[in-house]
């Protein structure tokens, strides 16, 4: 069956793979990792033959017989789970949303068409917009469902958010010498821990 390469059913896929990082502050580290390892190893075990897969599979994937985005997304759900899932679980949490939502809308959104950024001429304003929108409401989501509030609630809380969010959506937009998953979804944590240490939002 000859199956036409599909970038929506990917991004929509990606957003919603975040999902289960609700269930993150509910599961114990070694649960976290245990989680983590297993759907990173799934994703490298998968390959392009299915047609849902292979809807999902960009030519290069299809060299490779793999499926390198799904490695690399959660490659850096584990990576997070690792740094943060033991003491900071909605650090975690807000940074595999941010990749799933941030990115995956930026994709969806941007396509080809509209006006593009003067960085980038593969990016578009619209998905860089949308990006920034989504980690927005990806972080205060995350936050919100841990029961972390206090000065994140605050409007200097919410305005080292969206300034945190800002500068992820800005890292997605640029060319980088390796995959987005990384760059949003770590990031996004860092910028959040950074918070902490800085301003004590915690």
């Amino acid at each position: 069956m000859n199956v036409t390469y599909s970038r929506k059913l990917r991004k929509v896929i990606h957003i919603l793979a975040g999902f289960p990082a609700f269930l993150l502050p509910l599961v114990s580290y070694s649960g976290m990792v245990a989680g983590a390892i297993a759907a990173l190893v799934i994703a490298i075990l998968l390959k392009p033959d299915a047609p849902w897969l292979r809807a999902m599979a960009k030519p290069e994937d299809l060299k490779t017989r793999s499926i390198n985005g799904a490695r690399h997304y959660f490659a850096t759900v584990l990576i997070l789970i690792a740094l943060c899932g033991a003491r900071y679980p909605e650090l975690a949490m807000a940074g595999w949303l941010a990749l799933a939502w941030g990115d995956g809308a930026a994709g969806l959104v941007g396509g080809k068409e509209g006006v593009k950024l003067p960085w980038l001429q593969q990016k578009t304003a619209a998905g860089f917009i949308t990006c920034w929108i989504c980690v927005w409401l990806a972080v205060n989501a995350a936050f919100f469902a841990a029961g972390v509030n206090g000065t994140w609630t605050t409007a200097a809380g919410q305005a080292f958010i969206c300034a945190s969010a800002l500068a992820v959506a800005s890292l997605e937009s640029w060319h980088l010498p390796f995959d987005d998953n990384y760059s949003v979804g770590l990031s996004a944590a860092a910028l959040l821990f950074a918070g902490k240490l800085l301003i004590n939002l915690f």
